[in-house]
Formats: structure tokens, C-alpha cells, sequence
């Protein structure tokens, strides 16, 4: 009725642990990779002086494979070399402890940048993916800090200032009693400090010792408003979910589902990080992308400008667009586009047909560019005043190029097969950031330090492209290639 079920049976031989792990496991291909690209950057790093250490190419595999599976406490790891027959394989059945774990993530493998370069270089040669076309996107991930232990940047100027009027309080009052000892003792030196004197000393002493940890704090700001005392790195930003939270952005560039270049940083919004993201891409890869497409976090005057010089194909809506098409603001007399500039009079001309007067040029401090600022002249006498504006004339920013490439961008984003292009943006790099952190469950950094997060997010970076190395070999098997 039941097969035979006997738990103590003794093996004549021991077993080939590598005879339990199925021919197409993900493990085989984590193992098969690491064995050939060149570590060599995580090597050099080694000493042959004292005891032998563990072989980084078994550590890199036993951390891929966690990374992968969405194990990533070094404790759990060092568990799962315990029981995981998979990881005792990768392990070549080596147990380190989550210490080792631990320490040769966060201080051997500050080069890991170069093995993903590897993989992505063998992701392109197998056909998986190509640098041509990039599609970027920017992800909030939470820091490993307390929302609790925040220093702002206006709280230090406020206690700061606090400190300064401390200070010269003091120094008021010790000025008054040197008047008042001078004219007691005539010139000649007291036998002792008087009390009032020593007790304001040890405040005045305290005061400035305040003093300079605050001026220490803001130099950890550098150009921040806020900072996590638990990781100086983190800076408050809003996630997905409206909740705020100490956090990093996580910068990607994805083609054909594989990341092709990534970086961490700690500014909130996406519209400082597509210039460092292309050159990134050209420093690693020497080559330029053909067209980036990304979302209306990157649409800003100065990235179009860079693309345009770059000779880059850039598919980016800028933020206004989709109010743009709305009904309610098509339906507006009183909207952006319905004011046209007039190249006879060089002068902008209302949606009554007012000719508006020049009132400054003023120059745009983040492109260089020169803004010209248009005044409503007959405002007051206009029925659509109430809709127009609420002061008692209407100002309008009329920058010449900035124009031009709306223009130009909508055009571009009303062809359908750019429309095509730009959907397959929700299925490129926005399915990339759900599977890293829904299936592999990287939803919050185990490191601190903006350095340290950024060998993290290589690993996980490493990790999906493994899966999608092991995923392209299944298909092409399963097809019969």
C-alpha cells in the first residue's frame, strides 16, 4: 500500500551532493557564470599573509543565489549553508559564518561594479540584450534607519542662532563683571576666579562645543535638508505607498528586461540623474544609446538640451503634458497655448488678441537661457480677467527654446509607433523594479552609507540578470535550440 519508508538507511557510498541538484536549476547557472568571468578586482584586494581565507568565487555564489531566491540576511545565508543542500553545493559544503559573510559584503567587493559590467557583456554576446535602446526609471527603496532620528537642516540654523545669542549673552555679562572687578580692586589682580566668572566659563565652554557639533552636522547635510542619524546617507523622501521615510533612489536602465547600468542616490526626484546615468553607460560600455525613453520625472529643459547635443533619441513626455490633453484644460481660454508669440512685433499676443508689452529678460540660473517676461496691458477691461488670472494682470514666462521642444515632444509622442516605444516602457523597466522588489523581495537595504548601499544594489542588480540568463536558457530548451 505504501512504499518503503526507512529514514536511517546507511549508504554504502557517500553521494555526489551535486547528483540532488536538478540539471536546470538556477544554481547551475549562478555557478556556471561565476566560474568564468574575471574577479580578479575582488582578488587583489587579498593578502597571503595569515590564515587562508574563503575562496570569493564561493562567497560571490552563495550570495547571488541568496540574493536570487530573496535571502539576503547574512545570518539567514549562513543558516541556509546548514540545511539548503543547493547552497551546501554552491558552498562546496564550506560553512562560513554570518560574519564572513557579512564582512565580505560590505568591504571585499567595492568593485562589483566591474562583475555586473561582465554579466551584462555576456547578457549582450548570448543575444539576451543590447545597449541601443534604454529604457530608465527611478525606484524608492528604505534605508536601513528610524524615520525617528532626523536632523533637519532649518533646526540647526534655529539652534544655531540660539547658541550665538547664548554666547554673546555671556560674553556681555563677563564684560560687566571685568568693569565691576576693575573698579573694585583698582587695577590690582584678584586672589581667586570669582564663582559667577568659573560657573559662566563652563557654559561659555559647553556653549561652543554645541556649537561645533552643529556645524559638523551640516556639513553631513552636503546641500541636503535633512539626514538620518542612524545612516547619515538616507534623506527623508515620499514613497510609493504616501508615507515618508529615510530612503534612496535607486537609478535603472533596463533593455529587454535586463539592467544594463545602475546607481543609488540619495536625491529625491529623477530630473538631476539622466545625464550621470548616460555617461555612466558610455564609460562602461563606450557607447552612446541610441534613444532613451523614461518617464515626466525626467523631463526637464536641460536633460532635452543634453540629449539634443548628445545626438540621442530622448522619448521623455515633459510633466505638463498629460494636464495638457485633458478636457478641462483644451476647454480653457485662458491656457498656456492659447497665448502665441508674434514674430512681427516680437511680442506675445493673448487669447483675445491683446498684444502683451515686454516687461524683463531675466536668465534661467539652471540652463543658461534667457526667460523674456510678458505684462497683460488691457487685463482690467478683459471679460476673461477672472479666469486669466487673480492679480490685476497676467504674467507670462515665454522661454524662445523651451517652446520649441514642447512642441517638438508632443509631435514626436503623438506618432503611434513612438506611442508603441513609450508603452513598452511600462513592460521594460517598470517590470524589472516590480520583480526586484515584490519576487525578490528588496524592499529595504540591509547596508548603511551611500557606498555600501551601492554594492547592495549591484548585488540584487547581478542577481536579476542571473535569473533572466537562467530564464533565456529555459526557453531557448524548452523550444528545442
Amino acid at each position: 500500500m505504501f512504499k518503503e519508508y526507512i529514514q536511517n538507511q546507511i549508504l554504502l557510498l557517500p553521494p555526489d551532493i551535486s547528483q540532488l541538484i536538478p540539471p536546470d536549476h538556477l544554481a547551475r547557472v549562478i555557478n556556471e557564470v561565476i566560474d568564468i568571468i574575471d574577479i580578479a578586482p575582488i582578488t587583489s584586494g587579498y593578502s597571503a599573509l595569515g590564515q587562508n581565507a574563503y575562496h570569493p568565487r564561493m562567497l560571490l555564489k552563495v550570495l547571488f543565489y541568496g540574493y536570487a531566491t530573496g535571502v539576503r540576511s547574512s545570518r539567514k545565508i549562513a543558516q541556509k549553508l546548514e540545511e539548503d543542500v543547493v547552497y551546501m553545493w554552491l558552498a562546496g559544503m564550506q560553512k562560513p559564518d554570518f560574519r564572513t559573510l557579512a564582512l565580505f559584503r560590505q568591504q571585499r567587493i567595492n568593485q562589483i561594479k566591474s562583475l555586473f559590467i561582465e554579466i551584462v557583456n555576456l547578457c549582450v554576446e548570448m543575444g539576451i540584450t543590447k545597449i541601443g535602446r534604454v529604457y530608465i526609471d527611478g525606484t524608492k527603496i528604505e534605508a536601513n534607519a528610524s524615520g525617528n532620528r532626523m536632523v533637519y537642516l532649518k533646526s540647526l540654523e534655529r539652534r544655531s542662532r540660539l547658541i550665538e545669542g547664548k554666547i554673546q549673552e555671556i560674553l556681555n555679562e563677563v564684560r560687566a563683571q571685568d568693569e565691576q572687578e576693575d573698579k573694585k580692586y583698582r587695577g590690582h589682580k584678584g586672589d581667586n576666579l570669582p564663582k559667577l566668572l568659573r560657573k559662566q566659563e563652563n557654559r561659555l565652554n559647553k556653549l561652543r562645543e554645541a556649537a561645533e557639533r552643529i556645524k559638523e552636522q551640516k556639513e553631513l547635510l552636503n546641500q541636503r535638508t535633512n539626514y538620518s542619524t542612524t545612516d547619515n546617507g538616507a534623506n527623508l523622501m515620499k514613497m510609493k505607498r504616501g508615507y515618508i521615510y529615510p530612503a534612496y533612489n535607486a537609478q535603472l536602465a533596463v533593455n529587454n528586461q535586463v539592467i544594463v547600468e545602475y546607481e543609488t542616490v540619495n536625491k529625491c526626484n529623477d530630473q538631476e540623474q539622466l545625464k550621470p546615468q548616460i555617461e555612466r553607460i558610455k564609460k562602461d560600455y563606450d557607447i552612446r544609446p541610441e534613444a532613451v525613453i523614461g518617464d515626466c520625472g525626467y523631463g526637464v529643459e536641460k536633460n532635452y538640451a543634453y540629449l539634443e547635443k548628445e545626438k540621442i533619441n530622448g522619448i521623455i513626455p515633459y510633466p505638463a503634458l498629460e494636464k495638457e490633453k485633458s478636457r478641462a484644460y483644451q476647454n480653457n481660454p485662458c491656457s498656456r497655448d492659447k497665448f502665441i508669440f508674434d514674430n512681427k512685433t516680437k511680442r506675445l499676443r493673448c487669447p483675445q488678441g491683446y498684444l502683451m508689452k515686454p516687461d524683463k529678460v531675466e536668465r534661467n540660473p539652471k540652463t543658461g537661457r534667457y526667460i523674456k517676461i510678458f505684462r497683460g496691458t488691457k487685463c482690467a477691461a478683459c471679460r476673461l480677467q477672472a479666469q486669466c488670472t487673480a492679480a490685476g494682470y497676467r504674467n507670462y514666462e515665454y522661454r524662445p527654446w523651451w517652446e520649441k521642444m514642447k512642441k517638438k515632444i508632443k509631435y514626436k509622442l503623438s506618432l503611434d509607433w513612438i506611442k508603441e516605444i513609450y508603452n513598452q516602457r511600462k513592460i521594460e523597466v517598470e517590470t524589472v523594479i516590480g520583480n526586484i522588489k515584490h519576487n525578490l523581495k528588496f524592499n529595504k537595504f540591509l547596508l548603511r552609507g551611500i557606498k555600501k548601499v551601492n554594492i547592495e544594489t549591484g548585488l540584487i542588480c547581478i542577481a536579476h540578470n542571473l535569473i533572466k540568463i537562467f530564464t533565456y536558457r529555459q526557453k531557448w530548451k524548452f523550444c528545442g535550440a
